[in-house]
């Protein structure tokens, strides 16, 4: 890919979090969707954020870097104990 002239790489990571990003993005936006025509149905954005906050967990704990990671896990889990708080305690 050129760039002003200059050539610029494009590393293969990238391609795998693009594509993960745009998974895990459809399956919370899919989740959203079931959550926002009954508030009772959970079970897919909750599984979703529960995946998300384990791999991004490990990763910050590995990498000890809080950008992204780290944010990304902390999001993810207070989505898991939002939902899990609206599972558990349903009206």
């Amino acid at each position: 890919m050129l760039h002003n002239g200059q050539r610029i790489q494009v590393r293969r990571s990238s391609a795998m979090s693009l594509a993960m990003g745009l998974l895990f993005g459809g399956v919370a936006g899919y989740g959203a969707s079931l959550t926002s025509q009954d508030p009772r149905n959970v079970n897919v954005i909750l599984g979703s954020s529960a995946v998300l906050a384990g791999v991004m967990g490990m990763r910050f704990v590995k990498s000890g870097k809080f950008m992204p990671a780290g944010l990304v896990a902390t999001l993810s889990i207070l989505m898991v104990l939002r939902y899990g708080y609206r599972l558990t305690y349903k009206n």
